[in-house]
């Protein structure tokens, strides 16, 4: 039970272990008793980007609940939407750290996405991990992220897709391929063009002229888009989603990862395989 506990009217929140064909998996035990806060803080609408009056009721339902994760999470992103990092990691910190608690010491199976109760601590991970990535702290987020596609093997947030974007910052190329390759039919383009560039630093070039041929074929637009001299935002055609394939896909690529490929060498490169296999 951790230290907040002590004043919350709900019963502490709990971990339960399963066994599934002999693997082990945990899931947060919330209990019937906060059905009626879920329902109070699912109510309040867009919590990824709440206003002021939101962040009353968020603030409200921890004071309810010093327990309730989510509340922790919805403040984080406010604060990261503020570039408010420091407080950001100060809510999802504390959020990560109240599940950690609950979880037994020697635990080393999986935290699945698709058990519900299990999303907020998850969400806490991702949360935190961005904060670090944020503030150039890769090595943390690396941590972070590698700790949430070992909880959550499907990895239902993209967390594969910023723990590459991390494993380049600080040179980590093999680990970059090692994590590509768990997820062979992944088409982002972290992972197909991560492969390509990770590749051409390790000098594997023949190895990175067949990836780059994968990654044209499958996201022809984010190499055009890395080729660039000078780059124009591209917004969505549909707000808070990004089309796969699409314009704004390579965009948003450019724009986290761009300056990764900014070496001439890779520009050449990324050159040569346009002109030699693109079909159109």
């Amino acid at each position: 039970m951790n230290n907040r506990s002590g004043r919350n009217k709900f019963p502490a929140l709990q971990f339960m272990l399963h066994d599934f064909g002999g693997s082990s998996c945990g899931e947060f035990v919330w209990g019937p008793e906060r059905d009626s806060l879920f329902e109070k803080f699912y109510a309040a609408g867009d919590l990824g980007s709440p206003d002021f009056a939101q962040r009353e009721l968020l603030e409200d339902i921890m004071e309810e609940d010093p327990e309730f994760l989510d509340a922790y999470n919805s403040l984080g992103w406010w604060e990261v939407r503020r570039q408010n990092y420091g407080n950001a990691k100060y809510y999802f910190e504390t959020a990560f750290s109240i599940g950690k608690h609950v979880i037994p010491k020697k635990f080393d199976g999986e935290i699945m996405w698709g058990m519900v109760d299990n999303r907020p601590f998850l969400r806490a991970i991702y949360g935190l991990g961005v904060c670090h990535q944020l503030t150039h702290d890769n090595k943390k987020a690396v941590q972070l992220f590698s700790k949430l596609l070992k909880y959550d093997k499907n990895d239902s947030q993209g967390a594969r897709c910023l723990a590459i974007q991390s494993q380049i910052a600080l040179g980590q190329f093999k680990k970059v391929i090692a994590l590509c390759n768990q997820y062979p039919d992944d088409i982002s383009p972290d992972i197909v063009y991560g492969r390509v560039l990770a590749c051409h630093r390790l000098s594997k070039f023949q190895e990175a002229k067949s990836a780059l041929r994968t990654a044209i074929a499958d996201l022809p637009l984010v190499a055009q888009e890395l080729v660039k001299s000078t780059h124009k935002e591209v917004k969505s055609k549909y707000p808070g989603s990004i089309e796969c394939g699409g314009t704004d896909e390579a965009y948003e690529y450019w724009e986290r990862v761009g300056s990764f490929w900014a070496d001439p060498n890779l520009v050449d490169f990324l050159k040569e395989g346009i002109r030699l296999y693109s079909t159109s």
